[in-house]
């Protein structure tokens, strides 16, 4: 099964959408749009185009364990998502996951500059 995940953000957020067999990512681009509405009908549209068959989306939880407001907002668009598809819309705590996606580009090779490319989201 496809899954469509989203690092929602205030100015853009980034969509990436696995393959089959839910081992590879990739991104799928950025959406400069800070209207949350307007963002999750485009999300809904976008997996729908993409035939994701669950959507996933980033939770800021703070290292202790605890939510800001960052993890309030994550939340209020997840929900937003629900009202406009019929897919499961789970959250994923992405702690460290930037420290790790870093961790893997070095060990690739990947170098810095090119990280910088949008399509990458957080990792810039």
């Amino acid at each position: 099964m496809k899954i469509m995940a989203i690092d929602y953000g205030d100015a853009r957020t980034g969509f990436a959408i696995s393959d089959r067999s839910e081992f590879l990512a990739s991104p799928i681009g950025t959406v400069p749009e800070r209207n949350a509405e307007r963002l999750a009908d485009k999300a809904a549209q976008t997996a729908a185009e993409y035939g994701a068959g669950e959507i996933i989306v980033g939770l800021p939880i703070n290292m202790n364990g605890t939510e800001g407001p960052r993890a309030e907002k994550c939340r209020a668009f997840a929900e937003l998502l629900k009202e406009r598809t019929d897919l499961p819309v789970r959250m994923w705590d992405e702690r460290s996951t930037t420290v790790t996606a870093h961790n893997i580009l070095n060990e690739t090779s990947c170098c810095r500059y090119s990280c910088r490319n949008d399509n990458f989201g957080g990792l810039s």
